[in-house]
């Protein structure tokens, strides 16, 4: 391949070749991801050149995980750090199908999928999340990009995954999840309407109760503006008057009437804070 290229054509590939280690070499805290894209870039420089690659060595020094995937999904490649992070011995995983089990069952499929879709289209996956079992029979979090690794043909010959521990991250935002959920259930329970609405009086959470006092779903409520729905015309202003006060910060109490469905009038003790 070297032969080919003219004394400009390859002064030119050395120059990128150095900019480029230089990059590498100077970034220590560079995305994995851009790393991965310079270090491909790299081994077409190399392939180009004529040099030997020296590809593996790079790799190995980033921070999370990498493996590399033929279209079936078997392990081509497996980073050193790989044990550190699941516990299993690379060479113990080194030519194994990551979907024999691995990942847990709910998750398979997506990262079939993701792999496939890489193949297929030549074009890098973001942010797939999945689970994956460590050495201990622990189910992690993990989130990686999937990026094609390309003959000099442009044909995608295999798959660079990196993926990142998001294990703590996921937790904290099931157990957010878990926390809302008991809140909203507990705001169901209350016998007082509950409503949050934004600076425009869009309705965004309706409690049961206020489903129940005006005969509307939360369907029919949710998106909409509170005081079109649920107050009668003459207190509109009233109503608007008080949003400009919550942002001011203001909170207080008043009386307004309300509107039901069935177009039932009647008197409302509302209690409003800013959030």
């Amino acid at each position: 391949m070297k032969d080919i290229l003219t004394s400009q054509e390859r002064e030119i590939l050395v120059q990128e070749l150095e900019t480029l280690l230089q990059e590498i070499a100077s970034e220590q805290e560079m995305e994995a991801l851009n790393r991965v894209k310079c270090l491909q870039r790299l081994r077409q420089l190399e392939q180009l050149l004529g040099l030997e690659p020296d590809y593996k060595a790079m790799v190995e020094s980033s921070s999370d995980t990498i493996a590399t995937f033929d279209s079936e999904g078997r392990f081509l490649y497996v980073s050193p750090n790989w044990p550190k992070v699941l516990g299993h011995e690379a060479k113990v995983i080194q030519g194994t199908n990551i979907f024999n089990g691995r990942f847990h069952p709910e998750d398979n499929p997506i990262c079939q999928k993701a792999l496939k879709d890489v193949f297929e289209t030549g074009v890098r996956c973001k942010a797939v999340e999945y689970r994956i079992q460590n050495s201990k029979g622990e189910w992690l979090w993990h989130v990686a990009s999937l990026s094609p690794i390309k003959d000099i043909n442009g044909k995608t010959k295999a798959v660079i995954a990196v993926a990142r521990d998001n294990h703590a991250h996921k937790l904290r935002d099931i157990q957010i999840w878990e926390d809302e959920a008991r809140f909203r259930a507990l705001l169901d329970t209350m016998q007082e309407s509950v409503l949050y609405v934004n600076n425009e009086d869009d309705m965004l959470y309706v409690n049961q109760s206020c489903c129940d006092t005006f005969g509307y779903s939360r369907e029919e409520l949710l998106g909409r503006k509170g005081f079109e729905m649920l107050i009668v015309e003459e207190d509109h202003d009233i109503i608007r008057n008080k949003n400009q006060e919550r942002e001011r910060g203001v909170k207080d109490k008043y009386e307004v009437r309300g509107r039901k469905k069935n177009g039932e009038m009647m008197w409302m003790h509302v209690s409003g804070a800013p959030l």
